[in-house]
């Protein structure tokens, strides 16, 4: 998956950071985002090979690990610590591709999703942003077997 390839790019211009340069709070945060890209990473693999495989569940588990690990990325950046980090120069830029990242992950996970819907028993999937920091919820849609 291309998802795989951003996330990639932005975890490179994390270790591009110099630490040295950057307060206590901000290298926390740093290497917090970099452990959560990898564990990303490590999902939308397993999401590409369920699906190949046509393993629905880990499929789906992969997915909500993957929305869960967002969530938390969201949440963890949106502190007040660590607002004030994504207003630096070297960093906004680097969270600015993360965000874009988590946006094509999320949507390209959906999508393969919604093309195996009907072998996995799926009448519909809705994806939403919301609050404040932002969330990404899902909701799926059933068959009854």
């Amino acid at each position: 998956m291309k998802a795989e390839t951003k996330f990639d790019e932005v975890y490179e211009q994390l270790n591009s950071i110099r630490e040295n340069e950057l307060s206590f709070n901000e290298v926390d945060t740093v290497r917090f985002v970099k452990s959560q890209i990898q564990k990303i990473k490590g999902n939308i693999s397993e999401i590409e090979k369920a699906s190949q495989d046509k393993r629905w569940e880990e499929m789906l588990a992969n997915f909500f690990q993957l929305l869960e690990k967002i969530n938390v990325i969201n949440i963890y950046l949106m502190q007040p610590t660590s607002l004030s980090m994504l207003m630096k120069e070297k960093i906004s830029g680097v969270i600015e591709n993360l965000i874009a990242s988590i946006s094509y992950s999320v949507a390209e996970a959906t999508l393969l999703i919604k093309e195996n819907a009907k072998e996995i028993g799926i009448e519909s999937i809705n994806v939403s942003v919301s609050g404040t920091p932002a969330t990404i919820n899902v909701s799926l849609s059933m068959k009854k077997t």
